[in-house]
């Protein structure tokens, strides 16, 4: 097993919840990426 220093153990009880689960949310915008630099090329 791989080990983590208190700090990180640190950011990591920060980020999780009290049961120890991390929640995140991901929005993709690649397409929205693409319109706005084929956009900011012309």
């Amino acid at each position: 097993m791989r080990k983590i220093s208190p700090e990180v153990a640190k950011h990591m009880d920060n980020l999780s919840n009290e049961t120890g689960v991390i929640s995140a949310l991901t929005i993709d915008q690649r397409g929205s990426l693409k319109r706005m630099l084929a956009e900011a090329e012309n």
